[in-house]
């Protein structure tokens, strides 16, 4: 004589296995978009660093090429997802006053006395386009290998 569970349970052991599935779901498809985001922000990181201006020699103030080797990028996990950052580091740690800090923003946008010289921006434009195919590669990796 077989027994059958009754129908709750039933329920309840289908809805545990859809929601294991779906967080490990989540997990793989919060990889790939970790993974893919490093990898698209690395290569907008070196795409605004072949673009950044760079003074013909040093001054007082700044190397030549300073702001270029300031330019980083940072992708974290939050709660949400993914967080991407590119930036031009402050010039803290080159041992800059506050009055001397930060220009690569001044580069980028441009000021009453000077043009902007765009590097950052286009950039992120020129790659960003990248991530949803990367994302894609990135979860058949996971999900296939």
């Amino acid at each position: 004589m077989s027994r059958r569970l009754p129908k709750a349970a039933s329920l309840f052991s289908a809805t545990a296995e859809v929601t294991v599935r779906s967080v490990e779901a989540m997990s793989h498809i919060n990889e790939a978009v970790f993974a893919a985001t490093k990898e698209v922000f690395a290569e907008i990181t070196e795409a605004a660093k072949d673009r950044s201006p760079v003074i013909d020699k040093a001054t007082r103030e700044r190397y030549a090429g300073e702001n270029r080797d300031s330019i980083g990028s940072k992708v974290t996990r939050v709660k949400k997802g993914v967080h991407a950052t590119l930036f031009t580091k402050d010039d803290v740690q080159w041992g800059k006053s506050d009055s001397q800090r930060g220009y690569g923003g001044f580069l980028e946008l441009g000021t009453a006395r000077t043009k902007a010289e765009p590097y950052l921006w286009p950039a992120f434009e020129e790659h960003i386009g990248e991530l949803p195919a990367a994302v894609k590669q990135n979860l058949d990796e996971i999900t296939n290998g």
